[in-house]
C-alpha cells in the first residue's frame, strides 16, 4: 500500500513540476512510465508462471530485502508476465526475486535518471542482470529462461 501511494505521489509530482516548461509539443507526448516486465519460460518458450504452473503468482515476491516491490501479473499470448515500477528502485542494488520457497534469483539493475524537455526527469534500465548474467530486454521486457 505505502508503494501505491508513494507511486500516485511521485507522478502527480512529475506531472505538476513539468508544467512550468512545458510547450505545446509537450501536449502530444505521453511519459514513458518507468514499468519493467519480466517473464520466466522454459527452453521452448512456455511460460513457467501461473497458478497450475512451476511458478505460482501467488509465492512470487520481489524485494530489496526488507521492502517488497508491487509485482502484477498479466497474462498475454499465454505468457504470463510479472510486471513492476522501478522509478523508486535504487540502481547497482541487490533486489531478490522469490520463486518459491527454495528458489530466488538476485536481480540487479542499472539504472539512469536523464532529464526531458516535458516531462523533468525519467528514468530507464540500461542494463539488467539476473544471478550475475545480464539480459538482454526487449524495450523493458525480460525473459528469464530456466
Amino acid at each position: 500500500m505505502k508503494q501505491k501511494l508513494l507511486f500516485v505521489v511521485a507522478i502527480c509530482l512529475m506531472f505538476f513540476t513539468s508544467c512550468e516548461t512545458r510547450d505545446d509539443e509537450c501536449d502530444f507526448v505521453f511519459p514513458k512510465q518507468p514499468i519493467a516486465g519480466i517473464s520466466i519460460v522454459d527452453s521452448e518458450g512456455n511460460s513457467l508462471i501461473g497458478e497450475d504452473n512451476v511458478y505460482k503468482p501467488s509465492e512470487i515476491t520481489l524485494s530489496d530485502g526488507a521492502e517488497e516491490i508491487p509485482l502484477e501479473f498479466i497474462e498475454f499470448r499465454e505468457v504470463t508476465r510479472m510486471s513492476f515500477y522501478f522509478g523508486f528502485m535504487i540502481s547497482e542494488k541487490k533486489y531478490f526475486l522469490k520463486l518459491n520457497e527454495t528458489e530466488t534469483d538476485t536481480i540487479n539493475m542499472t539504472i539512469h535518471a536523464y532529464p526531458t524537455k516535458c516531462f523533468g526527469m525519467m528514468k530507464e534500465i540500461e542494463k539488467f542482470s539476473v544471478n550475475g548474467e545480464e539480459i538482454e530486454g526487449e524495450g523493458d521486457i525480460y525473459v528469464i529462461q530456466k
